[in-house]
């Protein structure tokens, strides 16, 4: 039986429980906050020892109620979600330890979600059948949503991603239940990924990733003040894990399968990108920013063809590093430039640059966007949007604290380790990858691709001037498109949705009261008189 694995997910559960128990003694509150970053670092020693053990499935447990499938959870350790389970944990690593060196303290709750996310998170990459990625997915719902609340998002958002996440878990429940009808359900390897259970499987997918529309988990604007939030924004990569669950079983390819892919991901792409830009502060641009790149790295895992599980890997390993490494920047000041690097280079990768993990992804997005004029004008958009945002948000004013010796190795720790596993899997990406064809980023430098590297390039540069320059029409112009903001953001059609639900449970709400309550009598007299005159015309 593999221990790393099961070491990896026990050693944040414990501690949730261990957290919770010192948080309620006061003399040992002070000695609680160390607990996170201790978890996290355990648990990341155990995911790496995971590709050091052979790969084996191992119940978690006998427990196999007939409501839930009938079989019990399993877990296993699949090799391919290796790098991706290193990024998470990392992810995490980092941001624990960035909280550290900051104070005050965050809030009790909060450190309690980040431990149950990140066993919520690696417990849907390893899950060896459905039922186990169900508890992981509708664990990770309901850590969300303490975490949301705990971090201070607002109410209406925290609804909405509320709503998004579950019915993501609905949807996947579904697809299993689909997957069920034509095959096993004992382990994803005996499942048959075919027909109406596959499209449910790719919409769960899409919900999670929270791409354009369906991008109602986004936006919590108030929660990215502290770096122990980041851990909230990698629900998609349960999307991710799911997707390259598909992508394995699909012999003919996603975009042969489903067309439709390709419009979403251009879409989140290029209106993740604009909204990310045209947000007012920085700080509300991160969920847009991670938006883009997911729907530029589902576009390149689209047209990678024979290696679009290595991109979708690559993708979400550098997407779950990335995000994380933005979101734990404070801005740039030249005087302590270092502390901007580590940001930069997750925004870097964000875009797809040399030497990260996404060049893989974009050397096919390039060859697409130059055989196309319609991708190619989307992919220029796109990346000068997404440029100008990263620009705002890397590069802000950052503010001057004073921090002591230890509070500074934190923070170097907790901005470096993401940094390093990042530039390791971009520059060394076989080290990461399981046995299959060689992938590198420089393989995309011929024929089309160059071409579309080079609208690349100017694309990158464009959103630098613009992000330079648009200080000086910046308020007038956002002023005059406020319109098309409001329009293609969709808040107004989805709070119309919700309008009209509500008014319909009114309604039925007030039929009920009318049948149940002060009407009761005359129903009861109608319903008699009825039954009557049937009566009646029968004996006639």
């Amino acid at each position: 039986m593999p221990f790393a694995p099961i070491f990896a997910l026990a050693v944040p559960t414990i501690a949730l429980v261990l957290l919770v128990a010192l948080g309620a003694i006061p003399r040992t509150r002070p000695a609680a906050r160390f607990i996170l970053p201790a978890a996290a670092a355990l648990s990341l020693l155990g995911v790496l020892a995971t590709r050091l053990e052979p790969v084996e499935a191992v119940v978690l447990s006998r427990w196999s109620p007939e409501v839930l499938l009938g079989v019990s959870p399993i877990l296993r350790a699949d090799p391919r979600v290796w790098p991706i389970a290193v990024a998470v944990a990392a992810s995490v690593v980092g941001a624990s330890l960035v909280q550290l060196s900051r104070r005050p303290r965050p809030p009790f709750a909060l450190e309690v979600a980040v431990l149950g996310i990140l066993a919520a998170v690696l417990g849907s990459l390893w899950g060896g059948n459905p039922l186990a990625v169900l508890l992981a997915w509708g664990g990770f719902d309901l850590m969300w949503v303490l975490g949301v609340v705990a971090a201070g998002g607002p109410s209406r958002r925290l609804a909405w991603g509320a709503g998004a996440n579950l019915l993501a878990t609905v949807v996947l429940w579904m697809a299993v239940l689909a997957v069920g009808a034509r095959g096993s359900l004992v382990s994803w390897e005996l499942a048959s990924l075919e027909g109406p259970g596959r499209n449910l499987l790719l919409i769960a997918c899409l919900l999670r990733l929270g791409l354009y529309p369906l991008h109602l988990a986004v936006s919590t604007e108030g929660a990215w003040g502290l770096p122990a939030a980041a851990p909230l924004l990698l629900g998609p990569v349960m999307g991710w894990g799911m997707l390259l669950r598909v992508a394995v079983a699909d012999e003919a390819g996603l975009l042969a399968e489903a067309p439709w892919l390709m419009g979403m991901g251009l879409a989140a792409f290029v209106v993740g990108a604009f909204l990310a830009w045209a947000r007012p502060r920085p700080r509300e641009g991160v969920p847009w920013i991670g938006l883009a790149a997911n729907g530029l790295l589902l576009w390149g895992g689209l047209v990678a063809e024979e290696q679009g599980s290595a991109a979708i890997i690559l993708g979400a390993t550098a997407w779950a590093v990335s995000i994380t490494l933005v979101v734990l920047g404070q801005g740039w000041r030249r005087s302590t430039w270092w502390w901007g690097v580590p940001p930069l280079i997750g925004g870097w990768a964000l875009l797809g640059g040399p030497l990260t993990p996404t060049a893989v992804v974009l050397s096919g997005v390039a060859a697409s966007a130059a055989s196309d004029v319609v991708k190619g004008v989307l992919f220029f958009l796109g990346t000068g949007f997404l440029t100008a945002a990263l620009v705002r948000r890397i590069f802000r004013p950052a503010p001057g604290e004073a921090e002591e010796p230890l509070a500074i190795a934190a923070r170097a720790v907790g901005m470096g380790l993401p940094a390093v596993v990042l530039l390791l899997v971009g520059v060394l990406p076989f080290l990461f990858l399981p046995e299959g064809p060689t992938v590198s980023w420089w393989e995309g430098l011929s024929g089309p691709a160059l071409v579309g590297w080079g609208v690349w390039l100017v694309a990158v540069v464009g959103g630098v001037a613009l992000a330079r320059v648009e200080g000086r029409f910046r308020p007038r112009l956002l002023s005059s498109l406020r319109p098309l903001i409001d329009l293609i953001d969709l808040r107004w059609a989805y709070n119309l949705v919700m309008g009209g639900l509500r008014r319909a449970v009114q309604f039925f709400q007030a039929t009920a009261e009318l049948v149940e309550g002060a009407g009761a009598v005359f129903w009861a007299l109608v319903l008699f008189l009825l039954l009557v005159s049937l009566v009646i015309q029968r004996g006639h």
